[in-house]
């Protein structure tokens, strides 16, 4: 891989369209002006309350056919553990706390994340290589909406960055986060989200906020400070 000329933009939002899609084609653009080749991912198979997981695209296409190649993980059904049941029955323990379980089951929980996370991480870091990717713009993956596909990002961070001898080729973009996301209906549970997946320190990633407030707060949250665009 001579010449990494890819860029890889995965939303966590799950629909064909919004104000994420919208700042991911504003940076496109820029890219393409540079000779990038830019990808996307809705996200279909990330944020299940759409209720697209493992839906193909089909018009999308057409959306963003001037902008993006639209692209996914094609076989992530085939991760252990990766399916609709598990991923919101684990939010719901872990995440909103809706459901309360003995701490032998958490423990299985936890295991069982971990193995989809590691799977899912070596697929991420095929499709990567296979796609050229020089470039990573995670679109709100703090918020707690999937933790094994944000766990599997940073796993897939880690090997792409090492094993390429990469500098900070990730843009980490927080549009939105728990403390100020559908809290009346406390959809990410209450601080301090013991479960959600924080912003690691990483060589390989920079992080956005929209504001110095979410920038506070967030690195309150991780007990650290981050590196930011």
């Amino acid at each position: 891989m001579d010449e990494r000329n890819g860029a890889m933009f995965i939303s966590f939002d799950g629909v064909a369209f919004s104000g994420i899609t919208v700042e991911a084609f504003k940076t496109a653009r820029l890219l393409s002006q540079n000779g990038m080749k830019n990808y996307l991912n809705l996200g279909y198979d990330i944020k299940l309350d759409k209720g697209k997981f493992n839906k193909p695209y089909e018009w999308e296409k057409s959306i963003y056919k001037d902008a993006f190649i639209l692209v996914r993980i094609d076989d992530i059904t085939s991760v252990p553990n990766y399916n609709v049941e598990f991923i919101n029955y684990a939010h719901n323990v872990l995440i909103s706390q809706k459901t309360v379980v003995p701490q032998t089951e958490l423990n299985t929980i936890l295991t069982r994340i971990d193995i989809a996370a590691e799977v899912l991480a070596e697929k991420m870091v095929q499709q990567w290589e296979h796609l050229n990717i020089g470039y990573l713009f995670v679109e709100n993956g703090t918020l707690p909406e999937n933790i094994i596909y944000t766990k599997a990002i940073y796993l897939a961070i880690d090997i792409y960055g090492k094993r390429y001898n990469l500098a900070d080729f990730v843009t980490w973009r927080d549009h939105d986060l728990m403390w100020n996301s559908e809290k009346s209906v406390q959809k990410y549970g209450t601080h301090p989200w013991p479960y959600a997946i924080k912003p690691v320190n990483s060589p390989y990633i920079r992080y956005v906020t929209l504001n110095q407030e979410l920038k506070d707060r967030l690195e309150e949250w991780c007990n650290i400070p981050l590196k930011y665009k």
